[in-house]
Formats: structure tokens, sequence, C-alpha cells
């Protein structure tokens, strides 16, 4: 799209995946979990959370050398809704959620910076649960303009592209969830 604010690139590229089939209930789903490879250039965040219902991480410290790059992993039990929240010094705000519920991941990224170009682009992005599994296992990688949600073994993936206005810093978790 013309409108987005970058130069001289228009689009983003999702990380490369390894494409397989897995069996759910009978189904044959494509999952696409990120290669391999890719997790030497993420810097995983292992952060000891405070225990609550709400946990608030300061990510400033650990981020500082990371030149906006990271992983993190966060697991719960399926039967639970969680959300984990980041934000920054310029108060821009992207979520990621799983609503129990409905079996659902969905990420908002209507806060996340500039988002004013277009009127499509401030918008939540949903996607299915497909694992039967009893828990979930999401990796989020992030870099300074996109954010990779990759959810129980690459089943579900959610792919967002973002322009902060300043380094991710913050983290809130709502639920039972590990990160």
């Amino acid at each position: 799209d013309k409108d987005v604010p970058t130069a001289p690139w228009r689009s983003a590229m999702t990380l490369p995946r390894e494409l397989a089939l897995q069996g759910i209930k009978g189904q044959a789903w494509l999952c696409a979990p990120v290669a391999r490879e890719v997790d030497a250039v993420f810097i995983p965040l292992s952060l000891p959370l405070p225990t609550g219902p709400v946990l608030k991480q300061d990510l400033g410290a650990v981020l500082a050398d990371s030149g906006g790059r990271f992983r993190l992993r966060v697991c719960g039990q399926a039967k639970g809704s969680w959300a984990l929240t980041l934000s920054n010094a310029a108060e821009d705000v992207w979520r990621l959620v799983y609503d129990a519920a409905v079996q659902q991941y969905w990420v908002d990224r209507s806060a996340s910076g500039l988002v004013d170009f277009h009127h499509a682009f401030a918008a939540c992005h949903v996607a299915p649960r497909i694992s039967d599994a009893p828990e979930t296992d999401v990796f989020l990688y992030a870099d300074s303009a996109s954010m990779e949600t990759i959810a129980d073994g690459g089943l579900t993936c959610i792919t967002s592209v973002v322009f902060p206005r300043a380094p991710w810093t913050q983290m809130w978790v709502e639920g039972a969830v590990q990160v």
C-alpha cells in the first residue's frame, strides 16, 4: 500500500518457516512454525515475573542491547483466557490475547504507534485456535516493525506489522500464564 509510513519499502516479510502437516481430530492441518535457525537472531526473554492476577515487567534493561529484536514464549491452560500487552514511552500499545471462551487468538495493533495513515490499519486481527492440546503454547517474535505470533507449533500464526514511535519497554501479563 502506498500509504504505509516506510521508505523505500512498502510491505513486510514474514519469518522463514518450516511446513508440515499435523492431524487434529481426524483432519490434516498445515502448520508453519518458524525455522529453527531464526532463533539465533532473536534474544530470548526469560523473565522472573512476580505472581498475581496482573503482572507488570519493565523490559527496558532486558532489551537495552537487543536492537528491538526479541522473542517471548507464553504458555497457559487452554481453558483459561490470558493477555500480553507491550507498551513504550510514547504510550503505544500492542496486545496479544487468547480468548478461551471462543478458542481464538487475537492481536490488537489499534494503538501500536503510527496507525492513522490508512483507515483499515488500526485494527484487531483474529485467528482460531486449532490445537486440541490442554495448554496454549505461543511464541512471539518481535522486531522494530513486526510482531510474529506463532501458536501451538505453528497451527495458528498472525503476522502484525507495527510502527511504534519508541522501543517496547513495558509488558503486562493478565491471566494464568508463564512467560
